[in-house]
């Protein structure tokens, strides 16, 4: 790695030293590593010794060796590798999830790879959670609407128990309801995993004198879990004759009494039962609860229709019950607390649902309900916003059915829940922010970064060479070199402090100080610039000031908008540098006499997602990252920032930063 001494890549080792992303450079023909950051070495342990001239299979870096080759396949028949999801192997044995992207380049008639690497192992934890949650809450919503939609939620309960057992992966799920007196428990329902013996005929009318303080164990309101090995000998001969390793039992209560309890064998091995998947049986405990009860009510009173308040509440979801005939609708406590409002604050009409509907998402949403309602599709979903008491806006995701129908088809009433999936919503996409901020930075570092690099060093084998050059020819190559140094300095300047910005490493440090001082520093610093090209530079001050904001950032953005401004302006144009006040803010206006700025970039000039490259006045160049840097760190400093186009040519520039303090 020593003898790596490419002045390409001794350029590009700036940048990769201080970014976050795992960054390396391996020669294509041997795949041999030539260099890695420091991010790469520390992420997954190694040293630099232990990299230098290994490939990455001797140093079994990819999880799955085959996962690699498709990778690099897949590479050399596009010529490009983007975001492909590959698991990577740490040193110490830790598997971590990545994006792997390729760039290839040529330098001294050899081909490199530059490869970028992201770890999203957090990302995918997270994923796994929030999906985790997300089918939890479908499991529930599911189970609830088929209760619901039941005339007799107990001819159900069977194929609950399998929607739950295939959920969770489990061995045996069953229901016991005590007997009369309460003395002794029976089997009513059962599911079993195939190739697992139901239980159901053998566990009648079982007293709980056989299993001493059990019982009171259950109505502690709790679930509980077992293993078979620590269970006292009178438990433990009937978990071994079903070949229970492990299980857990929740009670199940009606009107307020103990009825029985849920059970939830493991048969296979000694399974570990997770707090989610704990907090989601307990859940589905409560829900079938509030269905035994709702049964026995509807047994005992035919006219009355009991909705589904503690099962929808104990999973803290919305309920919707909608008359077709008259639109009027009713919406659970939840459904009315999830929108910030109190129970029955706004009227109960299908109107009031979709009112809070996002502007951009109504038509759509409204479009998949009504496709069910007209019976074109078997039920309704949708993923949309909806709009908070407070302004603010809520990720739902929304499910219904019609539920009854007239002798003609048409809907009668429809009935559906909806479950707030705002952080699953939030999480995915911070995931696709990072993913777009990545993909900035590495086009930047492979293009902006690459082509004037590439161009410097035809010029330096011509000026070390044999060829004979003239004085002008030489003075002409060395301003070319100087003045593509200095572009390339700059934007690794900005590219370091931008990926600060975005890891959250940049603290600002406010104080009061001299505009004029800051102004009159960044010009004599372009002066020497300016003179080269006949630009005249003049400062406007209409009144000496003192701003309050971090120092340091001001200058960087009147560093970088004075550096453009003469980037853009042709040579014996002018610039000129103007103050006022207003409001409490300091104004500094940066104009030019140059060709103005195209319209089609105008609009997007600060935006992370649209910025281009654009030329300046003698082929010089620019990234678009430095306008970038301006926006956060005006922002960062309470101010605001604007570009526009003065009318007979050229452009304006106008920051503004809080006065003194």
């Amino acid at each position: 790695m020593e003898d790596f001494n490419n002045l390409y890549f001794k350029i590009l080792d700036e940048s990769f030293k201080k970014s976050h992303v795992m960054l390396s450079i391996t020669h294509l023909k041997s795949g041999q590593i030539m260099s890695v950051n420091r991010s790469f070495l520390d992420r997954l342990g190694f040293s630099k010794e232990e990299v230098s001239g290994k490939t990455s299979k001797e140093m079994g870096v990819f999880a799955d060796d085959r996962d690699r080759e498709r990778a690099f396949s897949k590479f050399i028949r596009t010529g490009s590798l983007v975001n492909h999801e590959i698991r990577m192997k740490c040193k110490n044995g830790e598997i971590i999830n990545t994006l792997l992207s390729i760039n290839s380049i040529e330098a001294e008639n050899e081909i490199y790879l530059l490869s970028s690497v992201t770890d999203i192992t957090p990302l995918k934890i997270a994923e796994s959670k929030l999906n985790t949650m997300y089918y939890g809450q479908k499991l529930i919503s599911d189970i609830t609407r088929l209760l619901h939609m039941s005339p007799d939620c107990q001819s159900d309960f069977e194929n609950v128990l399998a929607m739950v057992g295939e959920h969770t992966g489990v061995s045996r799920v069953y229901i016991f309801k005590d007997d009369a007196g309460g003395a002794t428990t029976s089997v009513k329902y059962e599911w079993c995993k195939s190739g697992v013996s139901p239980t159901k005929e053998d566990m009648q009318g079982i007293s709980y004198s056989t299993f001493p303080g059990f019982k009171e164990l259950l109505i502690s309101n709790t679930a509980k879990f077992f293993i078979s090995d620590s269970l006292p000998d009178s438990i433990k001969e009937i978990t071994d004759l079903q070949n229970i390793i492990t299980f857990m039992v929740a009670p199940l209560y009606v009107e307020g009494n103990y009825f029985g309890f849920i059970g939830f064998d493991e048969c296979t091995h000694k399974r570990v039962w997770s707090e989610d998947i704990t907090d989601l049986l307990e859940s589905i405990a409560s829900i079938l609860s509030n269905f035994l009860e709702k049964d026995i009510v509807m047994n005992r009173l035919r006219t009355s229709e009991i909705r589904l308040k503690f099962a929808i509440d104990s999973a803290k979801e919305g309920l919707w019950d909608w008359d077709n005939r008259t639109g009027d609708t009713y919406y659970n406590d939840n459904y009315y607390l999830n929108l910030g409002y109190l129970p029955g604050e706004f009227k109960g009409v299908i109107n009031s649902w979709a009112d809070r509907i996002h502007p951009q998402e109504r038509e759509s949403v409204l479009e998949t309900l009504n496709k069910h309602i007209s019976g074109e599709t078997p039920f309704y979903e949708a993923t949309y916003q909806l709009k908070r008491k407070d302004g603010s806006w809520m990720w739902v995701l929304d499910r219904g059915m019609v539920v009854k129908r007239g002798l003609e088809g048409n809907p009668l009433r429809t009935i559906g829940t909806n479950i707030n999936i705002t952080e699953h919503k939030e999480t995915e996409i911070k995931l696709n922010e990072a993913l777009r901020t990545k993909d900035k930075l590495f086009s930047i570092i492979s293009h902006d970064l690459r082509g004037p690099v590439s161009n410097l060093l035809p010029m330096l084998d011509l000026l070390t060479g044999d060829i004979e050059l003239d004085s002008d020819q030489r003075s002409q190559f060395i301003n070319y070199i100087k003045e593509a140094s200095r572009n390339t300095f700059e934007l690794l300047e900005n590219l370091l402090i931008w990926s600060k910005s975005q890891t959250g490493t940049i603290s600002l440090s406010r104080d009061n100080f001299s505009l004029e001082e800051v102004l009159s520093k960044n010009i004599q610093l372009i002066s020497a610039a300016a003179r080269q090209k006949e630009i005249t530079l003049a400062l406007k001050i209409s009144a000496p000031m003192n701003v309050f904001a971090d120092k340091e950032s001001v200058n960087l953005i009147t560093r970088n908008l004075l550096t453009n401004a003469v980037k853009f302006t042709p040579k014996g144009g002018r610039i000129t540098i103007s103050t006022s006040s207003s409001a409490g803010f300091a104004n500094i206006e940066i104009s030019d006499t140059g060709s103005g700025i195209d319209e089609s970039i105008l609009a997007g000039l600060f935006s992370v997602n649209s910025f281009t490259g654009n030329n300046g006045y003698g082929n010089s160049s620019g990234s678009g990252l430095g306008l970038i840097l301006c926006k956060d760190f005006v922002e960062l400093n309470g101010g605001k920032i604007k570009a526009e186009n003065i009318d007979g040519g050229g452009s304006r520039f106008t920051y503004t930063i809080p006065l003194e303090r």
